[in-house]
């Protein structure tokens, strides 16, 4: 394994050479440029958040997750009855929820593998899970510093990674626009009707069709990558000035530079990319419609596409973050939802979607921070400092 350059002294902040070496201008911070074809994302070049930064965090992750466990699901279950549903579970049914797990978390990580050849499916699994337990545990983008991090740390160049994790949020949102597409289709197949899903998928489909349209045709064409980024910084500029924040320049020069490095790798695995991150958001859905039946909630209450229309919504839903560590609000959307379909069954839908949640966030969080302990032995989380002499390196650990 090749070990990354011993980072500058205490005082830097960028990890090792991987940072801009410019000081900014009084311009820079009054209009700031996006310009350089070699600029970084902010993560891969963040510094580490303070002790009391990262402390309020946790606070508030906790205090969440009191308020929602302790205080709001109870007025409307009953914990006991949840917990008799969970206790009548089978140890086959348990082995096989945990089997499901782990290949929805490969399936999850696929799109990384995807978009950063040579990464393959066991350093994109771990890097996954380091992901989530630290973007589960900490708020704020400090999940995709580990995960360039250890991109960097298995020999990868910057800026093949940092656009590889820029590229795997965008098509993760495409695929939680499309699962309400896939959605209607089901419920169409099965007799069922529903507005809001239907207006949902109208909605996901024509962003969807937009999104490749537009982004086929920028890749495909110079000319036309130039125009939209021409129309896009005057919305931004117009959008930035009535906030009255910091106007950014350069968003033209900038866009079709990124266009020039990511054009050759969207073509080529674009399709690959956006075919693994929906392959793996439909398996979590199919988990999630397995753990319902098997803690007791009948297809007679609750059909397979009405369960698969409920995750596609609650997945629309959840684009933009609503609770601190991705828990809490998702259970109890779940959980209302389903529970209006059927109501005679929410002790059973309440099990299901804790089983759900065990296999979705509470495992990967325990097992990715077990990884990522492994993995970065004898470093600290988000440094790029080589490995103290005598530490064996991430192969082999």
């Amino acid at each position: 394994m090749t070990h990354m350059p011993t980072p500058p002294g205490p005082e830097a902040k960028p990890l090792a050479a991987d940072a801009p070496s410019a000081a900014a201008t009084a311009d820079d911070v009054q209009n700031p440029s996006v310009a350089s074809p070699m600029s970084q994302p902010a993560f891969a070049y963040a510094s580490p958040p303070s002790r009391r930064t990262t402390i309020v965090r946790t606070i508030i992750v906790i205090g969440f997750f009191i308020f929602v466990y302790g205080i709001l699901l109870p007025r409307f279950i009953d914990y006991q009855e949840v917990l008799a549903s969970l206790q009548a579970l089978s140890a086959a049914q348990l082995g096989i929820t945990l089997i499901l797990g782990f290949i929805m978390w490969v399936l999850a990580s696929s799109v990384q593998a995807a978009l950063l050849p040579g990464l393959g499916l066991v350093h994109s699994t771990q890097s996954f899970l380091s992901g989530q337990a630290v973007s589960n545990t900490i708020p704020g983008p400090v999940d995709l510093a580990v995960r360039y991090i250890l991109y960097r740390q298995w020999g990868h160049a910057p800026e093949p990674s940092s656009l590889s994790i820029v590229l795997a949020g965008v098509f993760d949102q495409m695929a939680a626009l499309s699962m309400p597409i896939i959605a209607v289709v089901l419920l169409a197949f099965s007799g069922t009707v529903n507005g809001p899903l239907l207006v949902l998928g109208i909605i996901g489909a024509v962003a969807i069709g937009l999104i490749f349209g537009v982004g086929i045709k920028a890749l495909r064409s110079e000319s036309f990558a130039a125009r939209i980024a021409r129309l896009s910084e005057r919305i931004i500029r117009a959008v930035f000035h009535f906030i009255r924040r910091p106007t950014p320049t350069g968003i033209p020069e900038r866009a079709l530079a990124v266009r020039a490095s990511v054009k050759d790798l969207l073509l080529s695995r674009g399709g690959l990319a956006y075919g693994a991150d929906l392959s793996g958001r439909l398996f979590y859905g199919l988990v999630f419609l397995v753990c319902l039946r098997e803690t007791g909630v009948p297809e007679s209450a609750i059909s397979g596409a009405e369960i698969i229309a409920v995750y596609a919504a609650v997945g629309i839903l959840l684009i933009l973050p609503i609770s601190p560590g991705g828990a809490g609000t998702p259970q109890v959307l779940y959980i209302g939802l389903l529970t209006n379909i059927a109501p005679d069954y929410s002790a059973q839908i309440s099990a299901g979607v804790f089983l759900y949640f065990t296999v979705q966030w509470i495992l990967p969080t325990i097992i990715g921070w077990i990884v990522l302990g492994v993995l970065r032995r004898g470093r600290p989380l988000l440094s790029m400092a080589p490995v103290p002499k005598g530490t064996p390196g991430p192969a082999a650990a």
